[in-house]
């Protein structure tokens, strides 16, 4: 064998072992890099059906991952919809069962959704009308400043009955 071949057959795991790490690199690189790049990964976004009307760009996904929670009485799903501070829970806005008092009218049917926005840009009004005919009204509030997308839940336990009809409710 020429000193050459030999050479490259000495290397050969070595040049392996440096194509793989820089592959592993190269991927979680390009992982952070997207999700810094990519408007809107910071936002909620769920599949269920509803008819969503005034909403503004992010909140259309936590209203929607609402109503999927509500619909599958689901407690975790129902976690990730309500308002944090910075990534950190939010005591006073934890989720109990109360915020599933309207799961049997989420399963109803095709909810009709009106977002109303408020004059405090980091709130809106959520009004839900449930195809059995009971309303459920919640806020939505920005939890981060610097993103736009960044809305969540923020009444989910509320018991009020109040009634509102236009935006300046609360």
């Amino acid at each position: 064998m020429n000193p050459a071949a030999r050479s490259r057959r000495r290397f050969a795991p070595l040049i392996v072992i440096l194509s793989v790490f820089a592959a592993v690199l190269l991927f979680v690189g390009g992982v952070y890099a997207w999700a810094f790049i990519e408007p809107g990964t910071e936002g909620l976004s769920c599949s269920y059906p509803a008819k969503i009307s005034g909403a503004i760009t992010g909140q259309a996904g936590p209203v929607r991952c609402y109503l999927k929670a509500l619909a599958g009485d689901s407690m975790p799903q129902m976690k990730t919809v309500v308002r944090s501070n910075y990534g950190m829970p939010d005591a006073t806005e934890q989720p109990t069962r109360a915020a599933f008092r309207f799961s049997k009218d989420a399963r109803s049917g095709l909810a009709h959704v009106d977002i109303q926005q408020t004059g405090v840009s980091a709130d809106a009004l959520v009004i839900i009308r449930f195809t059995d005919g009971k309303t459920d009204v919640q806020k939505i509030s920005l939890v981060d400043p610097s993103s736009a997308v960044a809305w969540r839940m923020s009444t989910v336990n509320d018991h009020s009955t109040k009634t509102y009809t236009s935006a300046a409710g609360f």
